[in-house]
């Protein structure tokens, strides 16, 4: 029987020839024994235990001028999958990627107000099987579960939900006895997970930063340089929505007066209409309010949006971002939104015209995109896939994200 120590070599060299074939497809068994500084032999048997397992395919014979022509290999990022949830007050949203971080599925359903811990976490699980069975993958097929949830997240990883506390490790705990999953996990807040799948197809260069900036529950940001997470002190960075903004008198839960949540967050927009009378229940009636013509709605809507523009605008001022991308529930209201957030922005940012604005890339579902993301981040979970390969079960590796 193999040693131990010769065992965590093999799987060293494993990690090695995937990471190698992940960098430049296409490399034959010989190459990789040269780039890898490895044995032919070594390289052929490790080979043969990842395609065994669908990690590595055979891409076809590679060019040669004479005598037996290599195959080349590459990485099947279909082999796994990682899951993101993103819980938020209002909704659950589900998405599936691939290894390569390809969307290939989603799903979302409303959440009913006030849902108990026990109540919220057998909905989440209904919803996580309900899109898993459309691809109709077995639990040996996944390698991560990122959950995402209102921020910030405390050290304890616990967040807050409608006024709730809810433990995000119990509720992943409770997801893998139900789905008989064992894969790596991650924690971090919606906007955080928001800003991973949003720069996950970024064009930002070295150095530059790009600014995420979330219109949900509360206006929140993020700040990311070369595609990582600057999270400040207890991870507080970007909470732009406790700005105080002028001409802003109405109170906000922290407390204080003028906040830019007191007007700009949905609940709070919800809560100026109908007290407008508007006959609007939720953030979605005030959308589509607004888009039928309703002045209540609409004047809500720029009131929100003039607000935002002036927190972004104290955000560009300071970073000098690059790129400025804008995701979350309002922009769904287009122009209502769009237009007087970008009229504040230049009225009150001196570095916005040198920053590129985009709105929500990810088609509403960035937040779960971005938690289905962060156990693929940095590239540790092809341990998780040759574990696998050698044994033939699914492999643990616990990961929390700070």
């Amino acid at each position: 029987m193999p040693s131990p120590s010769f065992l965590e070599m093999r799987s060293r060299n494993a990690i090695h020839i995937l990471q190698a074939v992940r960098e430049s497809p296409g490399m034959s068994r010989a190459e990789l024994a040269k780039v890898c500084d490895l044995a032919k032999s070594t390289v052929s048997s490790i080979v043969d235990q990842l395609t065994e397992a669908t990690i590595l395919t055979e891409s076809g014979p590679k060019p040669s001028i004479s005598g037996r022509r290599a195959v080349g290999l590459v990485f099947n990022p279909k082999c796994r999958f990682s899951i993101g949830i993103s819980i938020d007050n209002d909704r659950i949203e589900c998405a599936l990627s691939d290894l390569d971080g390809k969307l290939a599925a989603t799903r979302r359903k409303r959440l009913q107000q006030n849902l108990d811990a026990d109540s919220l976490a057998s909905l989440v699980c209904h919803e996580v099987g309900k899109m898993l069975a459309t691809k109709s993958i077995d639990a040996t097929g996944f390698v991560g579960l990122g959950i995402a949830a209102p921020g910030p997240i405390s050290p304890g990883r616990q967040a807050t939900l409608n006024g709730n506390p809810i433990h995000l490790e119990s509720l992943a705990k409770y997801l893998l006895e139900k789905l008989s999953l064992n894969c790596r996990l991650g924690f971090d807040s919606n906007t955080n997970m928001a800003a991973i799948a949003e720069c996950h197809k970024s064009s930002a260069g070295l150095g530059e930063v790009t600014l995420v900036v979330r219109l949900g529950s509360e206006v929140r940001a993020a700040v990311m340089k070369d595609r990582e997470l600057l999270r400040g002190k207890e991870g507080l960075a970007g909470n732009i929505g406790h700005i105080v903004c002028p001409d802003n008198t109405r109170d906000c839960y922290c407390g204080r007066r003028g906040c830019i949540n007191a007007v700009a967050g949905i609940n709070s927009i919800v809560s100026i209409c109908r007290g407008l009378g508007a006959p609007v229940q939720h953030i979605d009636d005030v959308i589509a309010a607004a888009k039928h013509g309703d002045n209540r709605c609409i004047t809500a809507l720029a009131n929100a949006a003039t607000a935002i523009g002036y927190g972004i605008a104290c955000a560009v001022n300071i970073l000098a971002p690059s790129e400025l991308i804008v995701t979350g529930k309002l922009v769904e209201s287009g122009q209502h939104v769009q237009n007087p957030l970008e009229t504040a922005l230049k009225l009150y940012g001196l570095s916005s015209n040198h920053c590129d604005i985009h709105w929500n890339s990810q088609a509403q579902y960035s937040e779960a995109v971005g938690a289905s993301l962060l156990p693929l981040q940095d590239n540790t979970f092809l341990a998780a896939l040759v574990s696998n390969s050698e044994t033939g079960q699914p492999q643990g590796d616990a990961h929390a994200a700070s």
